[in-house]
This record gives structure tokens, sequence and C-alpha cells, in this order.
């Protein structure tokens, strides 16, 4: 089975003056069955030279694709040569990772005295 990996939109910072969007808070979700893990991050965008987008028009999808972009950008050496991945497929690769971990054997730590 696959690992279904989603990304949101937890919080957004604007500015009240023309609701430009400087940070966002985002969070990807990585789910398999009844299995959860999850990767939490904020990315501050930059002021857009053309016209602001109206603030009550921007969806979720815009703005993920908005963050995705900028996380591409700013790690432009972070692609992997061997495989091509960029780093938001990195992002989405420790989502595999993690849930290897959450289904690998139970373990816990203590004593037996």
């Amino acid at each position: 089975m696959a690992v279904i990996k989603t990304w949101s939109v937890l919080d957004l910072t604007r500015e009240t003056s023309d609701g430009y969007v400087c940070w966002v808070k985002w969070k990807l979700t990585g789910t398999e069955g009844d299995k959860t893990v999850e990767a939490k991050g904020k990315t501050k965008l930059e002021r857009p030279s053309s016209v602001l987008e109206p603030y009550d028009s921007l969806t979720e999808e815009k703005i993920i694709g908005w963050v995705k972009a900028k996380i591409n950008a700013e790690s432009p050496i972070v692609t992997d040569e061997l495989t091509g991945k960029t780093a938001v497929e990195r992002w989405e690769d420790v989502m595999d990772k993690k849930m290897g971990w959450l289904n690998g054997p139970a373990t816990e730590n203590g004593k037996p005295f």
C-alpha cells in the first residue's frame, strides 16, 4: 500500500492593509491505512511584483502551490542528482520513511528489574 501525501495550510500571516500573505504555516500528512505521520513547516513568501490577488479569493490549493514553488526555489541544491527529485519531493519521501518506522516492529523502553 502506498503512502498518501496531503499538503494543507495551518495558518496564514497577512498584512491587513492589502492582504499580502507573507507567512504560511503548513503541514504535510502521510496516511497509509489507519496510520498517519506528519511534518510541519513555515515558509515566508515574497511580495509579488505584480498585482496582489484579493485575499478573499485565495484557495488552499493556490497557497500550497506557492509554498512548494518557494521550497523548490530556495533549495535548488537539494535536487538529488541521482534521482532528479526536487526539495518538495524529498519532503514527501520523508512521509514514506516515517511510515516505514511506524510500520516497524513495536519497541518500548525500560528495564526488566
